[in-house]
């Protein structure tokens, strides 16, 4: 292909009608898709190669998985009690641990709330963010890169899933339940974190991408001699679409990304309970 025609310009389609997937592109967000799909918290749907707006049918199913889990946390934070699973003794060391029990449950029912809210309200946004990254990338040949960069997906996602089970594991490891069934529920909602975890990972790795697209357009654009007008005006579009991919992504994922102290909160949560249980 001769250089000058590098760059192309592919429209995107918002209907939601026959948006077909290439093969490159249902690589780059498979291992996220999968893994939140794992937790009725996908995106999009794919059928038959075309990408699609989650159902009423998944949205259904995903709103009683949310009324579950939240029904789970809010269950925890009234019935969290450290000497049922402690022997810790002195009367402020169980009020400090009983507050950070509780503002646990709370965070997670707050962020897997929104997450689930972000997904629908954006629902048809998610899918046009996705058609927006295949049209650049129809446009600009990152093809020495893309699969080195599929590999660090899977990799991220790898390191987010084991530190956070590793993070969960340490807890219960030093807790001793006289209840049962308390423990099975709070290994569940030990577990939700981590679908706000994959989120904001996939909007990390998003940026990356679009970064990749905006350094190689640069590249493009300083090695280009050509005075074609028309050429000059694909340049323009295509830098257009990366904007825009831009903005659409932060759009998609803001509330997530307003999380992202209250998940550090979290972990810091966590690990002080471990610290003062072990």
């Amino acid at each position: 292909m001769p250089k000058k025609n590098r760059i192309v310009e592919v429209i995107v389609r918002k209907d939601g009608i026959k948006n077909p997937l290439i093969k490159d592109i249902k690589r780059i967000f498979l291992p996220f898709n999968l893994a939140l799909n794992l937790f009725l918290n996908s995106k999009y749907e794919i059928r038959n190669n075309n990408i699609y707006p989650n159902g009423p049918k998944y949205n259904i199913f995903a709103s009683f998985f949310l009324i579950l889990m939240n029904a789970l946390c809010v269950y925890r934070m009234f019935t969290f009690d450290v000497a049922d699973n402690s022997s810790i003794e002195e009367d402020l060391t169980k009020a400090i641990l009983g507050f950070l029990g509780t503002s646990f449950y709370f965070v997670t029912l707050i962020g897997f709330t929104i997450t689930f809210i972000s997904n629908t309200l954006h629902r048809e946004n998610v899918v046009l963010l996705i058609l927006m990254i295949q049209t650049i990338y129809r446009s600009i040949d990152i093809s020495k890169s893309i699969n080195s960069y599929i590999i660090r997906n899977w990799i991220c996602l790898v390191i987010v899933i084991i530190s956070d089970f590793t993070e969960r594991l340490m807890y219960h490891v030093t807790c001793h339940y006289h209840v049962l069934f308390e423990q099975a529920f709070d290994i569940i909602t030990d577990i939700m974190p981590l679908v706000l975890d994959i989120n904001i990972m996939l909007f990390n790795r998003i940026l990356v991408l679009l970064r990749i697209y905006l350094e190689e357009w640069i590249k493009i654009v300083e090695t280009t001699n050509d005075d074609d007008e028309e050429q000059w005006v694909r340049f323009y579009k295509i830098y257009t679409n990366i904007l825009n991919a831009f903005n659409l992504n932060a759009k998609v994922f803001e509330w997530l990304v307003r999380l992202i102290p209250y998940l550090m909160q979290n972990s810091i949560i966590f690990l002080s309970e471990y610290l003062y249980m072990s």
